[in-house]
């Protein structure tokens, strides 16, 4: 089966963290194309389920996120404009457990009830 893919301004949030294309729960691709390059998400039965993928202009991939449940869950990872990994973030369920970047390693456990916010804060940082 093809999965639709629709421009994101048409996808509607209809409350509870379910969204909506055309009154039905939506099932495929969500992308907004500006200026500053291509965004997609995945949807599956109304919530965000799998990946959201950022592109430059030029086509480079620049970042990409795993979604299960509306939830980060899974990495989170930033490129370069080569397309090297910067930086990655591991999620499970909303809770950021890991981070890492091409300079250094630094280790988040879960110390925050927080889902996807900004009170996660580090526990401590090791350099590699």
């Amino acid at each position: 089966m093809k999965k639709s893919r629709v421009p994101d301004e048409e996808i509607e949030y209809a409350g509870n963290v379910i969204y909506t294309y055309k009154g039905v729960r939506f099932t495929g691709i969500g992308y907004q194309q500006t200026s500053h390059g291509l965004s997609e998400i995945a949807y599956v039965d109304g919530a965000q389920e799998g990946w959201a993928r950022d592109w430059s202009p030029a086509g480079v991939l620049r970042g990409e996120t795993l979604y299960r449940e509306n939830a980060h869950h899974g990495w989170d990872r930033d490129f370069d404009e080569a397309e090297n990994l910067v930086q990655g973030r591991l999620y499970e369920y909303g809770i950021l457990t890991r981070c890492w970047s091409r300079r250094r390693r630094i280790d988040r456990r879960a110390v925050s009830d927080q889902r996807d916010g900004p009170d996660v804060q580090p526990v401590g940082q090791v350099s590699i």
